[in-house]
């Protein structure tokens, strides 16, 4: 499993790593679960998804209108810096 001191290393901050955790352990889940499992409140949380997903870190999707994020796998993200 990815650690935490290995996604700061990477260029994550605390909370940003707090929540990819999250998205690999609970896989597509809305805001609201995902609130709930890391204590970070939604508000702060989309800030927090916008940049991971713009860092290519998670990705979301739509369902029945409600957004559901989930994360990219660790090997993606690993391959992607090899190549940088």
């Amino acid at each position: 499993m990815i650690m935490k001191h290995t996604l700061k290393e990477i260029g994550l901050n605390e909370k940003e790593a707090i929540v990819y955790i999250a998205l690999l352990k609970l896989g597509k889940s809305s805001t609201q679960i995902i609130s709930k499992e890391t204590g970070i409140n939604r508000i702060s949380l989309y800030d927090i998804l916008n940049y991971l997903i713009e860092k290519g870190f998670a990705n979301l999707i739509i369902e029945n209108k409600i957004k559901h994020f989930f994360a990219i796998s660790p090997k993606n993200i690993l391959n992607k810096i090899k190549k940088k």
